[in-house]
This record gives C-alpha cells, sequence and structure tokens, in this order.
C-alpha cells in the first residue's frame, strides 16, 4: 500500500501535545502543579484567619480558588506555545512537503522528495488513533504522523495498521475522541 500527504504544524502540534499528554511524567507535574498552589494559599490563608485578618484569608482563599480553574488554562496555552514554537524552529524544512510512504508487512519506506527512509516493522512500539490523526511511534522516539483528512484510502490503511498490530503483538489504542486539555 503506498499513500502520499502533507504533514502541516497543525499536525505535528498535535502529535507533540498528544505524546505530552501520555506522559507520566508531564501528567503528574500537570497534577501537581495545580494542586500544590492552591494548598499552599488555602495553608497561608488558615494561618491568617488564626491571627483574625479575615481580609488576608479571604485573599488567599480567593487565590486558591482562581489558580485551581484558571491555572490549567494558562498551562495548556504555554505547553501549545511551547512546541509550536519547537515545530517552527525544528522541523521548517519538512513541512508542508509531499511525504510518500509505502507501507508492507516488513517495512514502512518514506520519501519526502529529498530524503528517503526504510523502517523495519518489527521498530514499531504502538499504534494511536485519535479524532484526526494516526501515529505510529518507532524505537527512538520517532513517529510517522498520518493526518486522517490527507488520506485518499483511510479504511483500508487503518484495517492494514489494525492486522499489522496484531501480527506484531503492538497496541493498537483508539482514542476518537481525544483532545488537549
Amino acid at each position: 500500500m503506498t499513500i502520499s500527504y502533507q504533514l502541516r504544524e497543525e499536525d505535528y502540534l498535535n502529535y507533540q501535545l498528544f505524546v505530552a499528554s501520555r506522559s507520566e511524567r508531564i501528567v503528574k507535574k500537570r497534577k501537581r502543579n495545580r494542586l500544590l498552589v492552591p494548598v499552599l494559599y488555602v495553608l497561608l490563608g488558615v494561618a491568617f484567619a488564626s491571627q483574625a485578618s479575615w481580609a488576608l484569608t479571604a485573599t488567599f482563599e480567593i487565590l486558591a480558588i482562581l489558580w485551581f480553574f484558571f491555572y490549567p488554562i494558562w498551562e495548556r496555552n504555554m505547553y501549545v506555545k511551547h512546541y509550536r514554537s519547537f515545530i517552527q524552529e525544528h522541523y521548517k524544512q519538512s513541512r508542508d512537503k509531499t511525504l510518500k510512504l509505502e507501507l508492507n508487512r516488513e517495512y514502512f519506506w518514506t520519501s519526502d522528495g529529498e530524503n528517503e527512509s526504510k523502517i523495519q516493522c518489527k521498530e514499531i512500539l504502538d499504534m494511536w488513533e485519535t479524532g484526526n490523526q494516526i501515529f505510529v511511534r518507532i524505537q527512538g522516539g520517532q513517529a510517522f504522523i498520518l493526518p486522517k483528512n490527507s488520506l485518499q484510502e483511510l479504511d483500508a490503511l487503518i484495517v492494514f495498521l489494525k492486522d499489522l498490530a496484531v501480527k506484531l503483538e503492538v497496541k493498537y489504542e483508539v482514542d476518537l475522541n481525544w483532545k488537549w486539555r
């Protein structure tokens, strides 16, 4: 099976955000950052309440509530901004090129007109399908990003990848509702 498609900046961004959302380290860090500061504010509010300083108590309690609800929005946008600048710096040569990908049960061969690579299928770690893309992660931290809206034979590709996942004994996970949160 041979497919041709283009990767846009948004495709690279979705992949980076997807990987971040699946990283245990990043998930723990985001939870810790969301909870630690409000807990400290509440404790400071309690300390000021014991001194009958009600204005400072109310201020720290309000800050705790505001942090808990608004920090995740700011943090989400910070990750998007960080990954977007990373992509603009590191992927400027490969964006908007037409890629050709040949798939079979032994290897994936890809070409962008200037470079070619051949990856053995045994190097595949896992496959993920989201609402907009399919990610085929391989050893070494690399991945094939397949944007669904650019693929002609999407159904045949999905069937092929699911069969390949069974043959290779790797997971093929479907999360069509994934969204960066």
